[in-house]
């Protein structure tokens, strides 16, 4: 192995976990399994060595993959830079698409996926999965087709790869302009309580618009412990408020500019308790812990409380569509 190769390897871009850190690099970090918070390093969490290692694919060049990786997290990190300042931010078309793109990713290259493809097989993914990968090495399967998408700038290219298998083209695409079109809003919060990260780095919130219509409805990108941008699908912002949990004004469809080619995000503020659910999810979502900056500004001991409450009101929902 060339000791000048990159062998551990973060599973969340150390560009998007930087804001969250105090004296450069330091984090307060949950630990989920043992419930207690420890002061840790950005080198010390969401990190794995040779989690993106291939030598089947890169047989000369195993960490290729990271590498392309690293490239493409270079090109990300002027663009999501732009949304940490101002109220009124403007981005291309193609920085869009590769936004877009880059998010997708993140859900794509993290460890969840990486163990549904190799931990967590179960039998009725073998079975479909098999007719991609006669081998049935799906850590392969997953690690080859993540070394073609990180190539890609636009979900249009993904679509257009050869070499992409079907699946993953689908769900890139899902995760990208959304099954009915999705679209970005920018969030800052209004009070104390600060975002936090977790090894997912997203987190996906799926609901019903209607009686028969389960689906997507936010994916949430923490990028500072102050702003998130959520991915919002297209109808969501039409929903009443105990359905999206926003108030409408929040998931307005940011502005095309005419003559431009470009698009311009009106930064919206929310509430301390929005913040507080939001990160409930988070913290429901983890299996690891969670990041976070200042100790202060993060209500821990809430989020168990907020999830289980929600719980307990969709248990009641449920309980009262069954009698009628």
């Amino acid at each position: 192995m060339n000791k000048n190769e990159p062998v551990r390897h973060h599973y969340v871009s150390r560009f998007l976990l930087k804001p969250f850190c105090f004296e450069g690099t330091k984090f307060n970090y949950y630990d989920k399994e043992s419930g207690i918070t420890s002061v840790k390093d950005i080198k010390d969490i969401f990190v794995e060595s040779n989690f993106y290692r291939d030598d089947i694919n890169n047989e000369s060049e195993p960490m290729k993959l990271e590498k392309d990786l690293a490239r493409f997290e270079g090109e990300i990190s002027s663009i999501i830079r732009k949304f940490h300042t101002g109220y009124e931010i403007v981005v291309t078309d193609e920085e869009y698409e590769k936004l877009q793109l880059f998010f997708a990713v993140m859900q794509y290259r993290g460890r969840k996926i990486k163990n549904e493809f190799s931990e967590d097989v179960t039998d009725e993914f073998t079975e479909f999965y098999s007719n991609y990968q006669k081998d049935q090495n799906f850590n392969d399967f997953w690690k080859r087709n993540l070394g073609y998408i990180v190539n890609c700038r636009s979900i249009k290219d993904v679509i257009n790869h050869p070499n992409i298998d079907t699946p993953m083209k689908l769900f890139l695409k899902r995760d990208t302009i959304g099954l009915l079109y999705s679209y970005y809003v920018v969030i800052e919060r209004r009070g104390k309580e600060d975002f936090i990260v977790n090894e997912n780095y997203f987190c996906q919130i799926e609901g019903q618009l209607s009686s028969k219509f389960h689906m997507t409805l936010f994916n949430y990108y923490p990028i500072s412990p102050q702003r998130m941008i959520i991915r919002v699908c297209n109808g969501v912002q039409n929903a009443p408020k105990n359905v999206s949990g926003f108030k409408k004004e929040i998931l307005r469809i940011p502005h095309l500019i005419e003559n431009t080619n470009s698009i311009k995000f009106i930064v919206k503020k929310i509430y301390e308790d929005d913040v507080k659910r939001i990160n409930s999810d988070f913290y429901n979502d983890t299996r690891e812990g969670i990041a976070f900056c200042n100790k202060a500004n993060v209500s821990l001991e809430d989020y168990p409380k907020i999830n289980k409450a929600r719980d307990d009101y969709n248990a009641f929902l449920v309980e009262q569509n069954r009698k009628l």
